[in-house]
């Protein structure tokens, strides 16, 4: 496929000529017609006539950002009269009637699958006299029109135990065009067409630590020796020397385990003299190291030998969360084929799309098959049989439901999307007599082929609380002392030995013979020293844990359906999502079957069910069933036919999350995976002229995979025309991953159709651990504006 930038360069003076033939046409100026509206409470809206129209075009009074508004183009195309009626002559003078002004005006793009049919080629008509809903279409969860030009977004978050990478999101139109033209056999033609860039981001990895700081007590020894001797039995200098190394620990890894043993350079090395002096000291009672700067032997201070956790101290727990964002980059053209006849109209639409995410696994796989699906796959070109008989004006409603209304995949990136929607055009009998309930229904069938995310989710265990942080000094509480010699330094004569064991004292050299061994009882002029202290440290026992999210799009194909009336929408879907990044169903293909129906009564009571199951089901893609019901009693509407001022309603939630993946290796706790999927809510909620207020509890552990129980209130009201305000509360939460406090306020500051709107916010979450509570503290800018009437 080619892509084009532009595929129109202006507006086709001879596109005027079928319009203006109708406008000149006397037996349709005075004509009114009716055309389903979902915007309108009776789903009816009369068009207005032709001349209302023109009036309100020459004084630049009409707002084609109107829902309600019906468009003079719109009026011109859907008249039941003929085309060509009206002599050259009678055409404005702005429009130019020369051939080959004309002919450069047309449209460049191969439009050859319908320009057969046609009686005259396919004629270009400016965008803004269009209504938007004959255009619009729903890409990436996100809702455009040929009147969608730009369109820019922000979020920028602070927090106190998070960082969240900023968010945003631009879109331009690059080009778009609207044609029209009637067939040899009245099927009118509407043939729309646009390119889109869209640059923004999405959620690439998510890191959550968590700490646990535990108080311990260690329990330890500290080993000391010193030995002494006469140094010419060895054959050295000097008169008594240290028979020791000077030997200590050289240092603790982070769970206080030696690292090895060193040498202390400014201690008596090994044979080193002692001097009389020192000797003389390290006779007094108790154990003596030697002089400063004549320390000798050994010093062994072993700290953990055992480890034990100090109750009388408080546990601590921390979390910090960390998000990162991809930048994605999206190209895409849309076309869609609208065609009236006499009894139906058909749309068919065409999306295609190459995207661009930034650090994806699989980018240049992901890149190739999308290029594949969007240039050699066909566009949707829906059949319509013509007739004899004038086209009918009045197009359903129900069409432009239904084929919005289809079930596509969130948070996904479209490369490919095809399909045709279908309804029966509104008769004249009910036109005669309105009643959107009697309205035929609208169907849609589509194919949809594109990216969608999968979550990889791991645990990592870094500290499990053998590590110390903190460490306190060594504090003996049970010594050992031995201390022994010869009287006379220098002679073989035993003297006085000393063995202090708290308050007993033992005169007995074989005590230190038996520690270091008898030999060392008879070197000549031997004194040793030996103390052990039995001691406590105290410390901060870490236990980190790091739980990892890494997101990745995978191809998805999915096949759904939509059935929509007045009352109901019916829709079914399959698919599969192409998994080859081996995320956490640990397969390459997870297909899914699923079918939903919601109901509206138009009176207050709406309710809906639906079910999905998948093959292969993990956290986020897991088979469920759910539904709701509400019913909403109001106050009669005002003299005026304003907005009901006074409302209430209830509503029932149930849903079922079958097999959702409940642990990541292992771990469930909500604190880093969040919430379950299965919900039991009964909820309510009353408006009181611009206040808005609700209360929602959900039951917690009715059904399997569910989230706590909690309470939540909820309070909203507009302060003036353009500020709005909002605010959240949770009085009760049995989860672990609470939602505290929240606080919105809205501007909204407009200007020249940007529709610009500024949001501060404030939101505390709390994250429950058994020891203590974290508290998070978020505060999120978000601004937003474009040129859009969608």
């Amino acid at each position: 496929m080619v892509w084009k930038l532009s595929f129109w360069q202006s507006i086709s003076k001879a596109a005027l000529l079928l319009a203006l033939a109708l406008l000149n046409n006397p037996k349709t100026q005075a004509s009114e017609f009716v055309l389903l509206d979902e915007q309108n409470p009776t789903n009816l809206v009369e068009l207005e006539t032709v001349d209302n129209l023109k009036a309100q075009a020459e004084v630049g009074e009409r707002n084609s950002g109107n829902p309600d508004a019906v468009d003079e183009l719109l009026e011109e195309l859907l008249l039941e009269e003929q085309v060509g009626e009206a002599p050259i002559e009678d055409v404005d003078s702005s429009v130019s009637t020369d051939p080959e002004e004309d002919a450069e005006s047309r449209s460049t793009e191969d439009n050859s699958d319908l320009e057969e049919e046609l009686e005259t080629p396919l004629q270009t008509v400016d965008d803004e006299r269009v209504q938007a809903k004959l255009t619009r279409f729903i890409l990436d969860d996100s809702t455009y029109s040929h009147l969608s030009n730009w369109g820019v977004s922000s979020s920028i978050t602070s927090a106190d135990e998070s960082i969240n990478d900023t968010g945003f999101s631009i879109f331009k139109k690059l080009d778009s065009n609207l044609k029209v033209g009637l067939t040899r056999d009245n099927v009118l033609i509407t043939d729309f067409s646009g390119t889109y860039a869209r640059l923004g981001t999405a959620l690439r990895a998510r890191e959550v630590e968590t700490n646990i700081d535990v108080p311990v007590t260690l329990a330890g020894f500290r080993q000391r020796i010193t030995i002494t001797g006469d140094c010419g039995a060895i054959n050295l200098e000097g008169d008594e020397c240290s028979l020791l190394p000077p030997l200590q620990f050289e240092g603790y890894d982070d769970r206080l385990i030696p690292t090895g043993l060193s040498l202390r350079e400014d201690w008596v090395p090994l044979f080193g003299e002692v001097s009389p002096e020192t000797l003389e000291f390290m006779k007094q009672p108790g154990f003596q190291q030697g002089l400063p700067g004549e320390e000798l032997g050994l010093d062994i201070l072993v700290p953990n030998a055992g480890v034990f956790e100090d109750t009388s101290r408080n546990r601590v727990a921390s979390r910090f969360e960390e998000t990162d964002n991809a930048v994605t980059f999206s190209l895409n053209h849309v076309r869609q084929v609208l065609k009236q006849n006499y009894q139906e109209a058909v749309l068919g639409r065409t999306i295609r799309g190459v995207n661009v995410i930034s650090g994806d696994e699989d980018a240049a796989l992901d890149t190739v098959i999308q290029l594949a699906t969007a240039s050699w796959l066909p566009d949707a070109n829906p059949s319509i049989e013509g007739s004899d008989r004038p086209f009918n004006p009045r197009i359903n409603d129900n069409l432009f439901k239904a084929a919005n209304g289809v079930r596509l995949p969130a948070n996904s990136y479209t490369s490919y999307q095809v399909g045709v929607a279908r309804a029966e055009s509104i008769s004249e009998e009910l036109a005669a007599n309105p009643n959107p309930a009697n309205a035929p229904e609208g169907r849609s069938h589509y194919l949809w082929m594109g990216l969608s995310p999968v979550i990889d989710r791991s645990f990592e265990v870094i500290a499990s609380g053998d590590t110390f942080k903190e460490v306190g000094l060594f504090t003996p509480i049970l010594s050992f002392r031995a201390e022994a010699g010869q009287a006379n330094f220098g002679s073989n004569e035993p003297g006085l030995g000393g063995l202090e064991n708290g308050g007993t004292n033992i005169n007995n050299l074989e005590v230190i013979g038996n520690i270091l061994g008898n030999s060392i009882t008879g070197l000549p002029g031997i004194y040793a020293q030996i103390a052990l202290d039995i001691g406590l440290t105290n410390a901060i026992a870490i236990n980190t844990t790091m739980y990892r999210e890494l997101v990745n799009f995978v191809p998805h194909i999915s096949f759904t359906g939509n059935v929509t009336d007045y009352h109901t929408n019916r829709r079914y879907y399959v698919g599969a999502l192409f998994d080859y990044t081996g995320g956490e169903s640990g397969q390459r293909i997870n297909p899914y079957i699923g079918a939903d129906y919601n109901f509206d009564n138009r009176q207050g009571l709406k309710a809906s069910t639906g079910f999905i199951g998948y093959a292969n089901p993990d956290r986020d893609y897991y088979s469920r069933v759910w539904g709701n019901i509400s019913q909403t009693f109001s106050r009669s509407r005002s003299s005026t036919g304003g907005p009901e001022q006074t409302s209430f309603t209830v509503a029932l939630n149930v849903d079922y999350a079958i097999d959702q993946e409940e642990s990541i290796d292992g771990i469930d706790d909500e604190i880093f995976i969040g919430s379950q999927g299965s919900k039991f809510t009964l909820s309510g909620a009353g408006r009181f002229g611009s206040l808005v207020a609700g209360v929602t509890h959900n039951f917690g552990n009715i059904l399997d995979n569910s989230d706590e129980s909690y309470t939540r209130l909820q309070v909203g009201t507009q302060l003036g025309k353009d500020i709005s305000l909002s605010g959240y509360y949770t009085p009760f939460d049995e989860g672990s991953d609470v939602d505290v406090y929240g606080v919105s306020l809205g501007f909204d500051l407009g200007g020249n159709n940007t529709n610009a709107r500024l949001s501060l916010g404030w939101n505390q979450k709390k994250y429950v651990f058994d020891s203590n509570d974290v508290l998070d503290n978020r505060y999120t800018i978000t601004f937003s504006m474009g040129g859009n009437r969608n």
